[in-house]
This record gives C-alpha cells, sequence and structure tokens, in this order.
C-alpha cells in the first residue's frame, strides 16, 4: 500500500493498510496494520469524511496505538472513539521539545512506557529503536503471551470469535471460518 505523506496536518485522506510480522516472546506474529488519518477538528468536507471513517475503523479493531511525533500534542481523550491501549511516541530520535503532556496523577508510577499519554513508548525507525518493545506490547495488547500460547488455546482475536469459543458452538466456528475462505 502507498499513501501521499507531507508535514501538514490532514494530507492522510483515507486509511492505509497493511500486515506486518512482529516479533514477539511469543514467536512471530502477523497482524493487519491499518494507518488512519489523525483525528482533529477541521472544517474541510473531505477530511471530515476521512476522519469518520477513520473512526469507524478505529472501533473495530482489536488493539489501538496513539501514535504522535514530537512536535505534536495527543488528541484530547473527547475526540477519540475509544481509548487507546498502547501510546506512542514516533520519531523518538528527533531532538525537539515535546508539547505539553498529560498529568501523570492518576497513573501508576510502575505503568511501562507505553500504557498511558505521560509516558509513551518511544520509538525510533530510522535507528530501529523501541520497535521490539513495541512488538511485544502490541502482543500483550492482543492476548498473545507465551503462556497463553503454550496452552495451545485458539486465538480468539475479535468478539464474536472469542463469545463463539466461550459456548462451546463449534457448528457457528465451522461456518465463519468457510465464509473467510
Amino acid at each position: 500500500a502507498t499513501s501521499v505523506t507531507a508535514d501538514l496536518p490532514g494530507t492522510t485522506r483515507d486509511w492505509v493498510g497493511g500486515l506486518a510480522q512482529l516479533t514477539t516472546p511469543a514467536g512471530h506474529v502477523a497482524v493487519r496494520w491499518l494507518d488512519t488519518p489523525g483525528l482533529r477538528a477541521t472544517h474541510d468536507h473531505v477530511e471530515r469524511v476521512a476522519i469518520e471513517l477513520a473512526q469507524h475503523m478505529i472501533q473495530s479493531a482489536d488493539a489501538l496505538i496513539a501514535l504522535r511525533d514530537p512536535q505534536l500534542d495527543w488528541p484530547e481523550p473527547s475526540d477519540l472513539p475509544r481509548q487507546p491501549d498502547l501510546w506512542v511516541l514516533n520519531k523518538a530520535d528527533l531532538d525537539q521539545p515535546a508539547p505539553s503532556r498529560p498529568s501523570a496523577a492518576n497513573h501508576p508510577a510502575s505503568a511501562p512506557p507505553g500504557a498511558d499519554p505521560a509516558n509513551p513508548l518511544p520509538i525510533s525507525a530510522l535507528h530501529d529503536r523501541g520497535l521490539n518493545d513495541l512488538a511485544q506490547q502490541i502482543a500483550a495488547v492482543l492476548g498473545l503471551t507465551p503462556s497463553r500460547l503454550a496452552r495451545d488455546v485458539p486465538w480468539a482475536f475479535s468478539p464474536f470469535l472469542r463469545h463463539t469459543l466461550a459456548g462451546g458452538d463449534t457448528d457457528v466456528l465451522s461456518r465463519y471460518i468457510q465464509s473467510i475462505r
């Protein structure tokens, strides 16, 4: 997938997706990665439609990663369709002062980087820094831990599959598998 990029807000007008392979303590995991337009207020009609589509994609995602550049601030929580699972600071190799950050008063000091916006996980694709930590945290959010995988339990990666597996309805599960082939 390709996308037009620029330093200007509003450049991304549609979501772009692709498969990514993450190396985690649980092994190699393939995930579908989606990049959406940033969520912000705008008067541009086309951008507003793109943001509405992005909000629908975000609602259905198994994991939501809030990602920002050092010179930008986090979106207001009220602007987000749901709480992010991970907070990530992109381009952490750039030497730029960070904008104001949310208070950490309501967050435990022992929370790992990425658990809240006051302590984002820093990454740098340019210097390959923090990417393994990001992969491990994504796997943890998805429930793909070594202990879970060692039990050889099917991975229910959607609410439908979790509900179906919990109820033990193998007929519904078989029909679902056939429908996606």
